[in-house]
C-alpha cells in the first residue's frame, strides 16, 4: 500500500512511500489521481491537453490533466502482468465540451465538508479526474464504467438477506445475518447512484484481456 501509514501496523499489509517498480497482480489507484496537482486555468487558454480534452472559452475555468496522465501512465507501466485499475470521481471528454463543467472542478475539502480553498495544508485539495484521458495516456486494452455497474457485474449487489431462515434462539445464525447485513449496507452505499456508485473504474488489462476481469458493460456517464 502507498499512502500516509496508520499509527500502528495492519497485519498483512506493508507501507511504501513509492510505488513498486514491477507489480504481477492487481494495482489500485483509489481516490489517488484525484490529489495529483494539477494546473487551473481560465479561459481562453491556449495549451495542447486543452485543445484535445478540455476547450475552454472566455471565462470558463478547467484543469489541466496531463499530470494525472502522466501518473496512470507511469503507474500501468509498472504492471508486468495483470491489472491496473483507477477508481475516482470524474468526467468524459463529451460532458466537458458540452460546457457541463465550465466552472471547473477544483475544490477544498475540511473533515468531510466542502470549504473555501486555502493553501495552508488544512484542507484537502482536489479536482475531478479527466478518465478518458488517462486511458489514452497509459494506452493498451482498458473499458472505463461506473463503480455502481462494476460491483454488479462482480457479485456485489447489496442485496439484503433475507432473515426467514434466521432461528429465532440461535445466536450465532443471528449474529452471522446481522453481518451479512452490515455488509449488504456498504455495498449498497458503494453502488448508491449520484453517490459514491458514480466512481469512474477506469481499468487496463495487462497480459489478460480485460474481458476476463469484467463482463460488457455500459460506458461510464459521471
Amino acid at each position: 500500500a502507498v499512502d500516509v501509514g496508520p499509527a500502528r501496523s495492519v497485519p498483512g499489509v506493508r507501507w511504501t512511500s513509492a510505488l513498486p517498480s514491477s507489480v504481477c497482480g492487481l494495482l489500485v489507484g483509489h481516490e489517488w489521481l484525484d490529489a495529483v496537482p494539477c494546473p487551473v486555468v481560465t479561459g481562453p487558454s491556449p495549451h495542447p491537453w486543452l485543445d484535445r480534452w478540455w476547450p475552454v472559452g472566455e471565462g470558463e475555468r478547467a484543469e489541466i490533466g496531463e499530470p494525472r496522465d502522466a501518473a496512470w501512465a507511469d503507474a500501468v507501466s509498472r504492471v508486468a502482468r495483470g491489472a491496473a485499475l483507477a477508481v475516482d470521481y470524474g468526467h468524459v471528454r463529451a460532458d466537458r465540451v458540452a460546457g457541463r463543467y465550465a466552472t471547473g472542478t477544483f475544490a477544498a475539502y475540511r473533515g468531510g465538508r466542502r470549504v473555501e480553498p486555502v493553501f495552508d495544508g488544512t484542507c484537502d485539495l482536489t479536482a475531478h479526474v479527466a478518465l478518458d484521458a488517462c486511458a489514452e495516456a497509459a494506452g493498451g486494452e482498458s473499458v472505463l464504467v461506473s463503480q455502481r455497474d462494476a460491483l454488479a457485474a462482480l457479485g456485489l449487489t447489496g442485496a439484503v438477506p433475507t432473515s426467514a431462515g434466521v432461528p429465532g434462539r440461535d445466536r450465532r445464525a443471528g449474529a452471522a445475518w446481522l453481518a451479512a447485513a452490515e455488509r449488504a449496507s456498504r455495498i449498497a452505499e458503494l453502488r448508491a447512484e449520484g453517490g459514491l456508485g458514480s466512481f469512474g473504474w477506469l481499468l487496463h488489462g495487462v497480459g489478460v484481456p480485460v474481458s476476463a476481469l469484467l463482463p460488457p458493460l455500459p460506458p461510464w456517464r459521471p
